[in-house]
Order: structure tokens, then C-alpha cells, then sequence
């Protein structure tokens, strides 16, 4: 581009620059940039006293000065102008030309306004410059690439030409930049073309349509085999290396392109010299060479595209065999892009493939399962791991489904990833089944803990694998002591021996089995049991082990239907299933995948590859169905789908899932079938297992249920005999204090008949309160225990229930201390309960602390509750009786009952109480003699 005002654009405007056409002439000839510049900048000062010329060439982001020209300018004064802001109009008329786009000029800098007080002036000041003018520099796209600066020590002289000089010699510098940029722009092309040939793997080559001769690179020869000597190469040498199937078609389709100046482009075979054959593909273009000796040419690129027509190929079998299979096939690339989904994709989602790749996979998975599912596929693509999770898919009518979504990534011979190849098997029936089953065993397992029933199971080795919490609280042992035989720790030694023949011959006999024998219970007491087991088989008659259940008769002596239960641990989640695939060349040979051989166990080695091979491995009575199938199949192009029994060389019998297609010619013949097969014996086996075990889990669900029937009728029975006691019991007694009170109210009673009175009263009032504890605890039971809820301060009802117990202390010579330190201490609940339940405590410790002791009563707040605690020096509680303490009538042991007297139903009650109001009661002791501490609980009124 030239300036607006240059006079070499054809305007008529003055004298040239002297030397101008040597400078043009350089620039032809390539002379570098600095040369050029520094020739210009010499001729303009040539013949002018005073003037200094110079060039400044903005950097390529064109933000500063980034080079300097003119070699009679100041050094301080050049090195002062790089780096200089073009954008900063006041720091020197060179930037100021840049930001104007238009020359400049300075008659005197001491006066001139624009740069005042910049640095530029300062220098220019010291080195005597007086005049200046700056012209701005274009480059080839119109923008400024830099200045041209003229400085005169003194008034310009009037005779100068300017400003022609100063535009002539700046578009000469325009001229010189453009040349530079243009060269640089071709060697940057020819460097991108020559690495994007060699990046291709490109030969070239030009042949001389008129006289036959072929001009070929280095990479030609050595994709073709032809030695790199140099030597002549004619076309019909080329035609030779083509291969003999693709030569006519291939020589045809040149010269035509050839006669009609066109372009050419062709995939051939070519054998090379030492046998081997690749695929090549050739483009080219007709043109002629300017001098016409040399006639008609045509020039090119060869590359080899063997890997290509193979990977088609591999391609295409994938292709087949993923639309034969049922599940739903898919490839991503290694950054998780879905790049193919076969067909079954469409059939399942009702939604056209492009459709499904535009929306995504996402899209058709469950709300629920999609962001574990988007986790797992992420860490398996940052890892190069393996993928595999069972999500539910949406089908075409809006239900979702079970499916077992599994990836393996492909790897190139370096290492990386480079596609994921996946499938999504269908697994809803399988699913749900599993589901079902898991759900009854948790019902029968969650039965089988409530119940009063001791379960165990046992395998066909007799070693027991299960046995319920009923067990295990009564023998108190842990499921890994009682497992295989250790359970047989626990039976009475006088018992053992026949335990353990009874037992072995049910076993040997696999018979049902009943008898009774004393087991260990976790107190160290041995107890009578009934067991019972009952041998467990499939529908075929295949022993599978025993389900027993035992029942303590000890005390209720009447013995309880056992409970059976026959559950086999079933895995929760299923290994696909493998696939395994057969090529059969009808009329000829079969060839088997290694899966295929591996699901019957088949050597490779032994087996002869024919089609009579292939079907004698399937078990005779599933072979002439097979063979049906796959005629009729053929017979009307359709797919088929089979099921049967496969035989190994061993004799193993595997159930085999196959699908196939056939393959047919032009005249629709069948060629081939192709077919896929998969090991389903587990699935097979699954199924009649199911059968038995639906039968074995409703014989223990009846049995459990009769046995909880009997236990409740038990359970009633005792309630009911406790109430019509404790009421025929205390009534009484009435009559007795009302007679005691008469007498104890006459003046003239004797003492020693005062002290009898006294006596009497003392154990009547005893004898009611038992009573009262026995409808308390009869209330409980049946869930009558009746509350009148009020607001009461706790500390109040604490003191109340410690002076019922003042005579007791004082008897005892025992010691108590009160903390009532807790803050807040109003809770809503039934004043007369409350202080029965801590007069039972604190009656407990005075019962059970030896004279001297000490009781101590604290009280804390936690969060909104108030804490209380009944702490005392007393006899304490030891680790066996602990579980026990707050169970009715349970006193620790017949010698604690003996020393201590009572029902053992105060703490019952008084827990009962507690958790009637909300709250809990716990004990804590560390041992014998060693004390105890009963701790409550209990929420604070709403009120406070």
C-alpha cells in the first residue's frame, strides 16, 4: 500500500529521492531490512547540513517502539525511543505520527505546546535539536509499522523539499516491509506445507502424461518398495505394482483424468517386492507445464490407507455383531463422547438414533441413579478403569427398567485410550427377582429375630452358616463362635454323644430329625431345648443341607413347633454375562471365539472346526431343536434365538443363550451365519433354586407365626393370673389395718402388745405395697398405666421421695449427700409416679448399701433434659446379672433373694414409669462391691 501523498503512486509532485532506484533495486534483489532502512536514512541527509534522519519500527503487537534506525542520531536519544507508548501522543512526534496516522511537524520544539515537559523534549533540548517532522510508515494491510523523523539543528532550510523527501522515503521503508513481510509469509507456508505433507505421511508424485516418466519423492519409493537410487520410474512400472485385480480399473480411471485435464482420485492394491500387499489411495490434478515440450502432466499424493480398509472391515464385523446381540451396544471416544449406538437403542427408547445422540445418554436414565452414574463413568474415564453399575433405563412407553451398563477402554499400542466399548444388558426380571427375594429374606430374617425360636441352617457338609439373634443372646456367644461346629460347645456333656448321632444319621439319611437336650445358656446355666431339623431339597431331589429351630422348654415345658427356614445366601448382584461368538461358513468350516471355547471347555487344540464338531457338543436332546431353528432361520431370513444345553469334553453340561444371522449372496444363498452365545447356567440354576426357596421361606413364615400365636396366648395368660391375684390378694388386708389402727388408738394397750401391733402393721403395709407392685406391673403390660400429667419442679419431688426413705437411712447409719445443683429443674409429668419411681431407687440402694455407706444424688442439665443421677457405695452389679436388672422378678440370684427379700419388681416398674414420661433409666456398675449408679433422663416442661 502506498501513503496518500507518495510520489511514486503516479502523482506529479516534485524531486525524487536521490538513489531511490539502487534502493528499489536492493529491495528486489532481497537485501535485508536494516540495509535498506540505514541506505534511505543516508540518502535523505546526503547534501543537507544539519539534518539528522531516523526510523522507528513499531513491535509486532504494535504497543511500543520496538527497533531504531539512523545512525547519526544520538545513542542517548535512539535508546530513549525503544519501548517508547505509541499510544502516547505527547511523549515524541514519532508516537504522535503513529497515533494520528498522518506527518507531523515541529518548527520549534522549545515552543511546541504538545510535548512540553516530556523526556523526549529534554533529550532533544540537549542535543541541539530546533525543527522536526515525523512521517508515519505503512505496512502492506494499510496499518503503521513505524516512522520516518527528520531533526535540524536550526531553522529548516528553505530550498528542502519537503515534504516529498520525507513521503518518498517513507513509502520506500513501506516498500522494504512489505518485501520482508511477504518473504516471511511464504517461508511460514512452505514450512506449513512441507510439515503438513510429511505429518500426512504424503508421497508426491508428477507424471509426465506425454512420455510416460514419473517423478516420485522419497516416500513414494518407500510405500510402493522401489529403491530410493534416483533410478527412472516409468507409469507402466506403476501399473505393474498394482495388483492384479485393481489394475484395469486403476489405469482406466488415470488416463481418463488425463484426457480430460481433470482431477483423480483412487484407492488401489499394490504388491510390493517382497509379496506383501497395502492399500493405497492417489489424488491428482491435469496441468500443463508452461513450456509445451513437456506436455500434459498430471501431479499428486499417494498415502497408504492399509489400516483404514482394515479398520473398516473390523468395523463392519463390530457393526453385525453388535446389531445381532440383544443389549444395547455403544463406543465413546476416549473423552466420553458417544460416537455409536447400534439399533437396539432405538427399539428400546422409541426415539430415532441421531435423536438419542444429540440428547445424550442422560437424558433416558433415572433421576435417581443418574448422578452416582455420571460420578462412576467420570472416575472411570480419569483413571482408565473399567466401568460397571446397574441404573434403570426409560423405555419407549415412559417405564424404566434394570440394566447392567458395562465399558472397557481400548488402548492403542502406546498406552492411550482411544475408544470405549460398552453395553447395556437388560437384568429387570433378574433385578426385581433378586429384589424380591432380598426383601423376603429380610422379612424372614427380621422374623426370625423376633421370635422366641432358636434358628440355625446348615450346609450339605453339616456346618451350620446361620443362626439368629435368638440364638445368639441365648447362648451369648458371637455368630463366628457358633458357625460350622462350634456350636456343639454349648450341649450339656452328658448329652453330647447323642447330639452328635442323631444329628450324623438325620444326615446320612437325610431325614427330619427331633430331639431334646440341654444347651448352654449365657447365664453358665444349662436349659432343655427342643430342636428340630428338617432337610431341605431342590424340585430334582438335590440335598441342599438343613433348617432346625429350637424352642426352651425348660420352663414353659411344653415344646413349640419349631421354626424352619431355607434361605440360601444369594449373591446380591450378578456377573454379566460373558459373550462368546461362532462364524460358521455354511458347507465349510466353523471358527469359535476363545469365550465360546472357554464356556465348555473346550481345547482348541481337539476340535476340528466343522460344522459336525460344532453340534456335537450340544447335548443331544436340545441338538435336533437347534438345528430346527437355525434351517428355519435361514430359510426365512430372519434372526434366531436359542437356548440349550451345552456338553464339554468332560462331560459338563452348561446352559447356552446363542443368537445368530446368516449372511446370504446376490441370489440369496446363505453364505455364513454368524452367532453369539452367552453362559446362562447361573441364571438357570437361579431359577430353580428360587423354587425352592419360596417353598422353605413360606414353611418358616407359617411356623414362626404359630410360634408367636402361642407365645402371646402365654404371655396373656400371665397377665391375667397376675391381676386376679394381686386384687384377691390385697383385698384383705383392708380389714386388717382398720383393726390395727382401732387397737393402736385404745390408752390402756400394753407395750409388748403396742410393739406386736406395731409389727404387724409394718408387715401388712409390706404386703400391700408388693401387692400394689404387682397391679403396677400388670398395668404395664398391658399398656393401662394411667398418668396425671401436671408441671412439678423435679428437685421437690426428689426431697419428697427421700424423706419416705429418712427412717430406712437412719436405720442404716448411711450417709446422704444432694447436689440438686441443675438449673432448670420443671418437667410436665405425674407428681405421685415420679416419686414412686426415684422411692423405688433410692430404696434400692439403701436396700442394697451395707451400714455406713453412701448414697449420693445429683442432679445436671443436658441440652433441654434434666439428668439425675442415684449413685451409691453398695454391693454393686455384676456384668452377667446387668442386662437383667430391670426385667420383673429379677433379682441377680437365689442367694441375693434370700439375703435381700422382695420381688424384683421395683426397677421395672420404675424404668416402665420413667419411659412413660418420655425419659430413660440406666445403670451402670464397675463390678462387684464396687457400687452402682442408676442415671435418668427426663425432658424439661415446655414452659421453662
Amino acid at each position: 500500500m502506498l501513503p496518500p501523498t507518495s510520489p511514486l503512486d503516479g502523482s506529479d509532485q516534485g524531486t525524487d529521492l536521490p538513489g531511490d532506484r539502487k534502493i528499489l533495486e536492493g529491495i528486489a534483489r532481497g537485501v535485508p531490512l536494516d540495509e535498506t532502512l540505514e541506505a534511505v536514512i543516508r540518502a535523505i541527509e546526503a547534501g543537507t547540513p544539519g539534518l539528522v534522519a531516523g526510523i522507528c519500527l513499531i513491535d509486532a503487537d504494535r504497543k511500543v517502539v520496538g527497533e531504531t534506525f539512523g545512525a547519526n542520531l544520538p545513542a542517548e536519544y535512539r535508546a530513549g525511543l525503544i519501548g517508547a507508548d505509541v499510544m502516547n501522543p505527547r511523549f515524541a512526534p514519532c508516537t504522535a505520527a503513529v497515533c494520528a496516522k498522518a506527518r507531523l511537524v515541529s518548527t520549534n520544539i522549545s515552543e511546541d505546546e504538545r510535548w512540553g515537559g516530556s523526556a523526549w523534549l529534554a533529550l532533544a533540548r540537549r542535543h541541539g535539536f530546533h525543527h522536526c517532522e515525523s512521517t508515519p510508515i505503512f505496512d502492506s494491510g494499510g496499518e503503521v509499522a513505524g516512522t520516518f523523523a527528520l531533526y535540524f539543528s536550526e531553522e529548516i532550510p528553505a530550498e528542502f523539499p519537503e515534504p516529498i523527501l520525507s513521503e518518498t522515503a517513507a513509502h520506500l521503508a513501506s516498500i522494504a516491509i512489505a518485501r520482508r513481510d511477504s518473504e516471511t509469509a511464504i517461508r511460514a507456508g512452505e514450512d506449513r506445507l512441507r510439515l503438513a505433507v510429511e505429518g500426512a505421511d504424503l508421497g508426491i508424485w508428477d507424471w509426465n502424461v506425454t512420455t510416460g516418466a514419473l517423478r516420485l519423492s522419497s516416500r513414494f519409493r518407500e510405500l510402493f518398495g522401489v529403491p530410493n537410487d534416483g533410478s527412472p520410474f516409468a507409469y507402466e512400472d506403476f501399473l505393474t505394482a498394482v495388483h492384479p485385480e485393481d489394475r484395469d480399473l486403476t489405469d482406466v480411471r488415470a488416463k481418463t483424468a488425463a484426457a480430460q485435464r481433470g482431477s483423480y482420485d483412487a484407492e488401489y492394491r499394490i504388491v510390493r517386492p517382497d509379496g506383501t500387499e497395502r492399500w493405497i489411495r492417489a489424488i491428482g490434478r491435469t496441468t500443463n507445464k508452461p513450456s509445451t515440450s513437456t506436455g500434459v502432466h498430471m501431479c499428486g499424493v499417494v498415502m497408504d490407507i492399509t489400516q483404514r480398509r482394515e479398520a473398516d472391515e473390523s468395523m463392519h464385523r463390530f457393526r453385525f455383531l453388535a446389531e445381532s446381540l440383544p443389549d444395547k451396544i455403544f463406543t465413546a471416544s476416549a473423552a466420553g463422547d458417544l460416537e455409536y449406538l447400534s439399533p437396539q437403542w432405538a427399539t428400546y427408547t422409541g426415539r430415532p438414533l441421531g435423536e438419542i445422540f444429540s440428547r445424550g445418554w442422560r437424558d433416558f436414565v433415572h433421576d435417581e441413579d443418574i448422578g452416582e452414574k455420571s460420578r462412576l463413568w467420570t472416575q472411570a474415564m480419569t483413571e482408565g478403569t473399567p466401568f460397571e453399575f446397574e441404573h434403570r433405563l426409560r423405555r419407549a412407553d415412559g417405564t424404566h427398567r434394570w440394566h447392567l451398563s458395562r465399558a472397557r477402554p481400548l488402548r492403542d499400542p502406546g498406552g492411550r485410550i482411544s475408544i470405549w466399548i460398552g453395553a447395556n444388558t437388560d437384568i429387570d426380571d433378574l433385578k426385581r427377582a433378586q429384589i424380591e427375594l432380598s426383601h423376603r429374606e429380610e422379612r424372614f430374617r427380621a422374623l426370625a429375630d423376633a421370635t422366641p425360636v432358636l434358628i440355625w441352617m446348615a450346609d450339605i457338609t453339616k456346618s451350620c452358616t446361620y443362626f439368629n439373634r435368638g440364638w445368639l443372646e441365648f447362648t451369648g456367644r458371637m455368630v463366628e463362635q457358633e458357625v460350622g461346629f462350634g456350636w456343639l460347645e454349648g450341649v450339656h456333656p452328658e448329652d453330647i454323644e447323642m447330639v452328635r448321632e442323631t444329628y450324623d444319621a438325620a444326615f446320612e439319611a437325610r431325614e427330619a430329625f427331633l430331639m431334646q437336650y440341654r444347651l448352654r445358656h449365657h447365664s453358665g446355666t444349662y436349659r432343655w431345648i427342643l430342636d428340630r431339623g428338617v432337610p431341605r431339597q431342590a424340585e430334582s431331589g438335590e440335598f441342599h443341607g438343613y433348617v432346625g429351630g429350637c424352642v426352651d422348654i425348660d420352663e414353659q415345658r411344653e415344646s413349640q413347633r419349631q421354626l424352619a427356614e431355607s434361605e440360601s445366601r444369594i449373591r446380591l448382584a450378578v456377573e454379566a454375562s460373558r459373550i462368546g461368538f461362532w462364524d460358521w461358513n455354511v458347507g465349510g468350516a466353523v471358527e469359535w471365539s476363545t469365550e465360546h471355547n472357554r464356556i465348555l471347555g473346550i481345547d482348541p487344540e481337539q476340535t476340528t472346526g466343522s460344522f459336525e464338531s460344532f453340534i456335537a457338543h450340544v447335548h443331544p436332546d436340545d441338538r435336533a431343536e437347534l438345528e430346527r431353528k437355525m434351517r428355519r432361520a435361514m430359510e426365512n431370513r430372519e434372526d434366531f434365538t436359542a437356548e440349550y444345553r451345552g456338553v464339554g469334553p468332560d462331560g459338563a453340561v452348561r446352559w447356552i443363550a446363542a443368537t445368530g444371522r446368516a449372511q446370504y449372496s446376490e441370489s440369496g444363498r446363505p453364505l455364513r451365519v454368524l452367532g453369539v452365545v452367552r453362559d446362562v447356567t447361573e441364571r438357570k440354576n437361579f431359577e430353580d433354586q428360587l423354587r425352592v426357596n419360596q417353598q422353605d421361606l413360606e414353611l418358616a413364615l407359617s411356623e414362626a407365626e404359630r410360634a408367636r400365636d402361642e407365645a402371646e396366648a402365654a404371655g396373656r395368660a400371665k397377665d391375667q393370673f397376675l391381676a386376679v391375684l394381686s386384687h384377691e390378694l390385697r383385698t384383705p388386708l383392708t380389714p386388717v389395718l382398720m383393726a390395727c389402727a382401732m387397737l393402736d388408738a385404745k390408752n390402756d394397750l400394753p407395750p409388748d402388745a403396742r410393739d406386736s401391733l406395731a409389727m404387724i402393721r409394718r408387715n401388712v403395709e409390706l404386703e400391700a405395697r408388693l401387692i400394689g407392685d404387682l397391679l403396677d406391673l400388670t398395668r404395664i403390660t398391658r399398656n393401662q398405666l394411667e398418668l396425671v400429667m401436671t408441671d412439678a419442679d423435679l428437685h421437690d419431688v426428689i426431697r419428697q421421695s427421700m424423706e419416705f426413705c429418712a427412717g430406712e437411712l437412719s436405720a442404716k447409719s448411711l450417709n446422704l449427700e444432694l447436689h440438686l445443683v441443675a438449673a432448670a429443674s420443671w418437667v410436665h409429668g405425674d407428681v405421685a409416679r415420679l416419686q414412686q419411681a426415684f422411692w423405688n431407687l433410692l430404696q434400692n440402694a439403701v436396700k442394697f448399701t451395707p451400714s455406713g455407706g453412701r448414697i449420693t444424688v445429683r442432679t445436671r442439665n443436658e441440652k433441654n433434659c434434666i439428668c439425675v443421677e442415684v449413685a451409691d457405695t453398695g454391693i454393686g452389679i455384676s456384668a452377667e446379672v446387668m442386662p437383667h436388672i430391670f426385667q420383673p422378678f429379677e433379682q441377680g440370684s437365689a442367694e441375693f433373694a434370700r439375703q435381700f427379700g422382695g420381688l424384683g419388681l421395683g426397677l421395672a416398674i420404675s424404668r416402665a414409669t420413667i419411659e412413660a414420661h418420655g425419659g430413660t433409666l440406666v445403670a451402670e456398675s464397675p463390678g462387684r462391691n464396687l457400687g452402682a449408679i442408676f442415671s435418668v433422663e427426663l425432658a424439661l416442661a415446655s414452659a421453662e
